[in-house]
């Protein structure tokens, strides 16, 4: 499982670029760092149910920081909106046509 929890700390490491610079920058090195410790501590002690647990949590944390952080952004907000009514622009021709 090596391979795994090296990857692991990969995908958090690019899981980061959800939460805002400033964060990123002052604390992201450690937040990778627990992160990684966190996931062989779990993988020792209760596998992959473990493993998962703590993916879930980096995942709740996404959505709880990241997310509200990220929408206190006017350009990310101008972004988002943009994206959602592009989306839906598209969805309505292809429709359209169909």
């Amino acid at each position: 499982m090596p391979t795994a929890l090296q990857m692991s700390r990969l995908a958090y490491s690019l899981l980061l670029a959800l939460y805002p610079e400033e964060l990123r920058f002052r604390f992201g090195a450690e937040m990778t760092e627990v992160f990684a410790d966190e996931i062989s501590a779990q993988w020792r002690q209760r596998g992959i149910p473990g493993v998962l647990r703590v993916w879930l949590t980096a995942g709740s944390e996404v959505f709880s920081i990241a997310v509200p952080l990220q929408m206190s952004n006017p350009a990310t907000i101008a972004t988002a909106l943009a994206f959602l009514i592009s989306s839906f622009l598209f969805y309505s021709f292809f429709r359209a046509v169909s």
